[in-house]
């Protein structure tokens, strides 16, 4: 169980951390990283340890020859491609459920797969300096936290602070076990209940009507979000223990009031990794650019404009779609969100014409409500898409949704028949309840320093009901089977 193990690694990582010098810190985690990814696998952790030092040989080789050489970007090519081949292999026996020997499918794939590629480019670039030491690099691709779910920083960004340690402080310390605490909550009190809805429902859609598929399309989501972001939580917190500074990877991103915008906001480093490594060097190809210089001599400036960045979009949302999975559900979801964001990006003068028409004031609280809203079901039906197994059963979810709603089985005891009684079902939603709200504030200041602020006895009466609403409500231990955290298998 990841979860277990994170823990366990975090807590015995910062009790050796107090006991050894800021200078030799790293090794500590290192051997932290080292433990917890052997503890998935012995061929794993050596398969990991292979393409690390593949990634370390390269990185030293691109050094070694000039800015523009053809050497240069050969090696790089070389290396680059390497890793994409063996990403690839990966993937393909995940989705085939196919067992070898030599290759198997290790922790985090995806995840060291992007962090190693980045690495690999800003060396080629000058934007970063080759590692000299192969141990801290392997620090970095193995760093425990970030090697199951992310978040994908990049060396440049996170390599100091690893490398070299930072001051534990007793104010970075109560910090992060507050954000480590708020993780736990939407893990094991939100999540895991609703994961006991979700998959009772969506497992035997047959017997249900569309009113319960609906409300368990949008749990499935809000189950997602709280896990995904739940793990972000614990691992920035754990380095912010650390002194560390990690990328955030999730900022409230039902708030949205546009698909480009939710992914501003969901998978914050992943959609970072996108831009920088594939979307702005497609978009400055000559391939793309005279597509640009086309669609501006025969239709017009604005038209060509936009044809560069919809080539561009195409191609980072159907890697996207492939990152999250080789089936063609995924191939679909990648194409579903990219053809909204290029249709959202040709025609936003339309847009703004048909508003202005309309005498629709963009700036009110209603209408931005609506835009949320909206947003968030088109990411409640994308989900639905790739939580499905067969594209036969998002026909049958759809259908059940639009001819047999039948709102009244919401209110029937079929809805307390997952391992969520009635009671444990009210709690549920005054904890989303309060989810919500917390959310709310944090959009406009930090709750923790609000709480920070407060007199001693207000504080501590905080924390002590957050742990105890986790230790009392909380999904876990025996007789609760624990889902894994989501993202790990990618």
């Amino acid at each position: 169980m990841i979860l277990v193990k994170l823990l366990v690694c975090a807590f015995l990582t910062y009790a050796a951390s107090l006991l050894v010098p800021k200078r030799i810190r790293w090794t500590v985690l290192l051997v932290a990283s080292v433990a917890f990814y052997a503890m998935s696998g012995i061929r794993a952790f050596l398969m990991l340890l292979l393409i690390s030092a593949c990634s370390f040989a390269v990185g030293r080789a691109i050094e070694r020859f000039p800015v523009g050489s053809r050497w240069r970007r050969q090696v790089l090519l070389a290396g680059c491609i390497f890793v994409l081949l063996w990403l690839f292999m990966i993937k393909c026996l995940a989705l085939t459920g196919h067992k070898s020997r030599i290759i198997v499918v290790p922790l985090g794939a995806s995840y060291a797969s992007f962090s190693i590629l980045s690495y690999l480019i800003d060396v080629y670039w000058e934007r970063d300096k080759a590692d000299r030491n192969f141990l801290k690099h392997l620090l970095y691709i193995l760093f425990f936290p970030k090697i199951a779910e992310g978040p994908i920083n990049k060396h440049r960004t996170l390599a100091l602070s690893l490398y070299e340690g930072q001051d534990l402080t007793y104010r970075n310390f109560c910090f992060g076990c507050q954000r480590m605490l708020y993780g736990l909550f939407k893990k094991l009190v939100i999540a895991e209940r609703l994961s006991l809805i979700t998959a009772g429902i969506l497992s035997d859609m047959e017997s249900y009507s569309g009113s319960m598929i609906a409300l368990a399309m949008l749990f499935a989501a809000i189950e997602l979000y709280c896990d995904f972001s739940g793990y972000m939580d614990i691992v920035l917190g754990f380095t912010e223990c650390l002194g560390m500074k990690m990328d955030e990877n999730f900022r409230h991103p039902f708030f949205s009031r546009s698909a480009a915008e939710f992914w501003r906001r969901w998978h914050i480093t992943l959609g970072v990794w996108f831009k920088d490594y594939v979307y702005l060097p497609l978009v400055m190809t000559g391939f793309v650019k005279k597509m640009g210089r086309w669609g501006r001599k025969h239709v017009g400036k604005e038209f060509g404009n936009n044809l560069m960045k919809a080539v561009s979009l195409a191609a980072v949302w159907l890697l996207t779609g492939l990152w999250h999975g080789t089936g063609v559900n995924y191939i679909l979801w990648g194409c579903m969100w990219g053809g909204i964001i290029i249709a959202s990006t040709l025609l936003e003068k339309f847009y703004r014409n048909v508003t202005g028409f309309l005498h629709i004031n963009t700036e009110a609280p209603s209408w931005k409500l609506f835009q949320m809203l909206r947003t968030s079901a088109i990411f409640c039906f994308g989900h639905l898409l790739t939580r499905l197994p067969k594209l036969h059963d998002l026909g049958l979810a759809v259908s059940k949704i639009v001819r047999d709603f039948r709102v009244a089985q919401l209110f029937s005891n079929e809805l307390f028949g997952f391992g969520v009684p009635a009671k444990d079902f009210m709690l549920l939603l005054l904890f989303l309840f309060g989810l919500l709200c917390v959310s709310i504030v944090q959009e406009r200041r930090s709750v923790r320093e609000l709480v920070a602020g407060m007199n001693a006895p207000v504080r501590w009466a905080i924390y002590a009901a957050g742990i105890s609403v986790v230790v009392f409500f909380g999904l876990y231990g025996p007789g609760h089977s624990m889902k894994d955290f989501v993202y790990a298998q990618f």
